[in-house]
């Protein structure tokens, strides 16, 4: 599994400011569709870095088992490109839980902005 670090962000074009009319719904709609398949991507995306982290782990333990030496000598042993690849994993996989976290707010304010809409037209009708 490759530890590629690219990931899919969002952006939202709905915005509302003070006094400005708010979206249609059918804009809310199609802002919170393209939140769900980007988070879907995102998520995905994360579960393959978190799987090349443990993986690169396990692989550390394992050879740490068979050496008989600590995780720490097994890793200072390693050379560098490896140590390399392990330390990129493990910066992407930050890197998407802040990105996932991103998209879990953006979703969060789509669907306040819906009930307000809701709400406005409740009160129009």
């Amino acid at each position: 599994m490759s530890s590629s670090t690219a990931l899919v962000t969002t952006t939202t074009t709905t915005t509302t400011t003070p006094g400005a009319p708010l979206p249609t719904l059918e804009e809310i709609k199609e802002q919170l569709e393209n939140i769900y398949v980007i988070q879907a991507i995102q998520i995905r995306h994360y579960e393959c870095l978190r799987q090349t982290v443990r993986d690169r782990e396990e692989n550390i333990r394992e050879l740490a088992l068979l050496s008989e030496r600590t995780h720490s000598e097994v890793f200072l042993r390693m050379n560098a490109e490896e140590q390399g690849r392990l330390w990129a994993a493990r910066r992407a996989l930050k890197r998407g839980k802040a990105v996932l976290e991103e998209t879990l707010l953006k979703k969060r304010e789509m669907r306040e902005l819906e009930t307000r809409v809701i709400e406005a037209l409740m009160k129009e009708g």
